[in-house]
């Protein structure tokens, strides 16, 4: 499914990068976010996860049923999540634009900023930002700031 909806702005805590994100993979990410640290067991955990009925980023937690797992009753912390305390997860959102934003857009208003783990994040300058906003509007997206939204989503 293609998104629609996209929310942007840059998390000023951490540098004036301008990162666009779908509201539906803002709206995972989130979840994401509040069920690893909400989590007291990892059952809690499981049953979280379950329970959403998250449509971009489900397959990246339909391994919580395997075998190598702690019980439900085993107590949970965030950093126990495999990539949580590297920073892998939840994902950045700059990893996933490559999904959803038309090629020529990304490499016309984008830059990318690649790491040798993680891969490519893709983000907009300030002052391409509106820009990119105008010509995903003109591609039927429909473009929302919100600096708020962004600095929850990158878990700050």
């Amino acid at each position: 499914m293609q998104p629609t909806e996209i929310v942007y702005g840059a998390d000023l805590r951490m540098g004036d990068e301008v990162w666009f994100v779908p509201r539906e993979v803002a709206a995972d990410l989130l979840f994401a976010w509040a069920a690893l640290s909400d989590a007291a067991t990892w059952g809690d955990l499981r049953e979280a996860f379950r329970s959403t009925e998250a449509v971009v980023l489900p397959e990246l937690w339909s391994w919580l049923d395997d075998d190598w797992l702690p019980d439900d009753e085993a107590a949970f912390t965030s950093d126990e999540f495999p990539g949580a305390a590297d920073g892998d997860y939840p994902p950045h959102p700059g990893l996933l634009v490559p999904a959803w934003m038309p090629d020529d857009l990304r490499e016309r208003h984008c830059k990318p900023y690649v790491t040798i783990f993680n891969g490519t994040y893709w983000y907009a300058d300030p002052v391409d930002a509106l820009t990119l906003a105008e010509a995903l509007k003109d591609r039927g997206f429909v473009c929302e700031p919100d600096d708020e939204l962004i600095g929850l989503v990158l878990g700050r």
